[in-house]
């Protein structure tokens, strides 16, 4: 670990975590497959997120997780599930509140080749869909819920500490959940998937005004705002005429996702929908190329 909080690993740490010789991992930086920096004496580190860059694109596995901060999951669980088994393990570590456990399955399924949206949209949306219902059947599913809820956090933001560092002259985004809206997960997933896409995501978190959402776009300045509404917060249609004045007078792209915008229409032309996670990465992918290649609601 650097004085700057960056990780790195040496050539050994690295082969052993995907099963291969030193010398065969040295080729590879030798051949400049893989960046590395030098230390004081001379000697080769590579960069944590430099590695998992490497370790996704040429589709390695991971045999020994440990030198990635991936921890021991105990009983019950290796680091990297098949496909098959990934539903019902993510359910478990969610459902025990296990946040190393979900930590590492989350991480295995990213260093395999998931995206961060896939993984929101897929195994962790349909799990959590089926903790939520367990306030149906006693007060109890309301603390699995919240445990499982601060789970989740904490694995995805150490999934997005695997990110490579974010260029100071990535474009910006600015997002939050509205006022009366008190959960703070989507917006954060909703960050986490951006600053995959490149974009230094900026998350004002959830019950923000509007008047701070504009403040703070005044501030930052991004080329892209996002909202994700979860439920229904004191004035819904008020908050889509905000939103549209928002993007009339600044010129920028704000779009809308979260459950309360799936059954409520998004009015057409002025604010973006997105519908899931998948649409908002293609969306601000879309913002970064011509206009024209933008779809808009």
């Amino acid at each position: 670990m650097s004085g700057t909080g960056q990780a790195f690993l040496s050539p050994r740490s690295l082969a052993t975590a995907i099963g291969l010789s030193e010398s065969s991992l040295k080729r590879w930086i030798d051949g400049g497959r893989l960046a590395v920096v030098r230390t004081a004496g001379g000697h080769r580190r590579i960069p944590v997120t430099e590695a998992v860059r490497f370790i996704r694109e040429q589709r390695l596995m991971v045999v020994d997780g440990s030198h990635l901060g991936l921890e021991s999951p105990g009983p019950g669980g290796s680091p990297l599930p098949s496909s098959d088994d990934a539903d019902e393990r993510i359910h478990a570590a969610l459902l025990s509140g296990d946040p190393i456990r979900l930590r590492n399955l989350l991480s295995g399924m990213f260093l395999a080749g998931a995206s961060l949206a896939s993984l929101s949209d897929g195994p962790l949306c349909r799990s959590l869909r089926r903790i939520g219902e367990l306030w149906t059947h006693g007060e109890d599913g309301i603390a699995v819920e919240h445990l499982a809820t601060d789970c989740c956090l904490h694995a995805v933001q150490f999934v997005r500490s695997l990110l490579p560092p974010t260029p100071a002259t990535a474009p910006i985004a600015l997002g939050c959940a509205p006022s009366g809206d008190p959960y703070l997960l989507p917006t954060t997933l909703a960050a986490a998937v951006l600053a995959e896409g490149g974009w230094n995501a900026v998350n004002l978190g959830p019950e923000t005004p509007t008047r701070v959402l504009r403040l703070a776009v005044i501030r930052h300045q991004p080329r892209l705002v996002w909202v994700a509404a979860s439920t229904e917060t004191s004035d819904i249609p008020g908050l889509l005429t905000d939103l549209e004045e928002l993007a009339a007078t600044t010129g920028i792209p704000v779009v809308v996702g979260g459950r309360i915008f799936r059954e409520r229409p998004v009015p057409q032309g002025k604010l973006l929908h997105a519908a899931s996670l998948s649409e908002l990465a293609g969306l601000a992918r879309g913002l970064r190329e011509p206009p024209d290649q933008l779809s808009r609601a």
